[in-house]
């Protein structure tokens, strides 16, 4: 069953972000990583400040995985980005 709807900016690649998340097992906070990389791009030319809300938005759901992986593995993870 195909699900029509979604933003048509996700819709101008290749792939869209959920066909990547879904086909890659990226899970809820990679997959939120991927769309809002995506989505930054398409503000570029138009809003500086909601393409660095993106990009925000995309470095929050990569270090809360980055702290859930650590601690289920009980290791220690620097919080500096590289």
């Amino acid at each position: 069953m195909t699900i029509k709807g979604g933003s048509k900016h996700y819709k101008q690649g290749k792939i869209e972000p959920l066909e990547l998340t879904e086909s890659q097992d990226l899970g809820f906070h990679l997959g939120n990583v991927v769309k809002y990389a995506v989505r930054a791009r398409f503000y570029t030319d138009k809003n500086v400040v909601e393409m660095a809300v993106a990009l925000d938005k995309a470095i929050w759901y990569c270090k809360r995985y980055k702290e859930l992986y650590a601690r289920k593995r009980s290791i220690r993870v620097s919080k500096k980005v590289r």
